[in-house]
């Protein structure tokens, strides 16, 4: 998750770690603090067990604005192919 958060700050977003259902995760936010994705670890007795990775608009709706997606991946495509 640590390469994620650094990847998603280069872009300008930034991550906040989070609760969800009981377990620790993440919230990676767009530029302007809106929802793109979350991450859930699922520990048990000390060791993860599961990873999740939850991009549903539906299923994340609830969790305040989100980002939209489409626009922000064309974003990056153009900004690479300037370099």
């Amino acid at each position: 998750m640590l390469g994620l958060g650094r990847h998603s700050h280069e872009r300008g977003g930034t991550v906040r770690r989070t609760e969800i259902n009981g377990q620790p995760g993440v919230m990676f936010l767009d530029a302007g603090g809106r929802l793109i994705h979350v991450m859930t670890i699922d520990i048990a007795d000390g060791v993860v067990q599961t990873v999740r990775s939850i991009i549903n608009p539906a299923k994340l709706r609830h969790l305040g604005p989100l980002a939209d997606l489409q626009a922000a991946m064309h974003a990056a495509h153009r900004r690479e192919r300037e370099r």
